[in-house]
């Protein structure tokens, strides 16, 4: 058994799921693939995304666990699959910065080698797995070493990405300053 941390990475289309509360599946998105055991999620905006994203770091959960029912009440209830909140959790949509600038080689095996084709999980079992690409995955999980936890009305959009936009930072609501962009939030 491995002692690896089992990361999801998968490419998102649009922004607004997980929502800026932190609760991925608040609109259905990636049905049964929430149900996956890993122990990260890491959003990275896909090709073709629309509202800003494209191939961006959008948005990293460590330590997921189901809402309790009611948790996310005011989330989309038609959905059955489980909703999912994070112990840490960063959202920055289309503030994110580029993926090609911080990860180069995740970067190539998603878009150039298209070896995750819509989610996959690292560390990959499967040939060709790349121990320089896990590397890179968890050296992004550090980002969020700081976040807050899903659904504690905190920011969720203020940790400052290399590459990223200077004052980038963005509220769920306004909650004060951002400890990188003070004068931003």
């Amino acid at each position: 058994m491995s002692d690896k941390k089992v990361v999801l990475i998968y490419r998102r289309t649009h922004t607004g799921d997980p929502c800026d509360r932190g609760v991925f599946g608040c609109h259905g998105c990636m049905g049964k693939v929430r149900e996956w055991k890993y122990d990260a999620v890491i959003g990275i905006g896909g090709k073709t995304a629309i509202d800003g994203i494209s191939r961006k770091l959008t948005w990293i959960g460590i330590s997921p666990e189901n809402c309790k029912e009611n948790e996310c009440s005011s989330e989309n209830k038609e959905n059955k699959i489980a909703k999912i909140k994070f112990k840490k959790f960063i959202l920055w949509d289309e503030k994110g910065a580029n993926l090609s600038d911080l990860a180069p080689k995740l970067y190539t095996y998603m878009f150039e080698e298209r070896k995750i084709p819509r989610a996959g999980k690292f560390p990959r079992t499967e040939k060709p797995y790349k121990d320089e690409i896990y590397k890179e995955v968890l050296e992004l999980l550090k980002l969020a070493d700081e976040a807050p936890p899903s659904l504690n009305g905190k920011m969720t959009k203020c940790l400052k990405l290399k590459g990223a936009k200077k004052n980038s930072c963005k509220t769920s609501q306004s909650y004060g300053s951002c400890k990188y962009h003070p004068e931003s939030c």
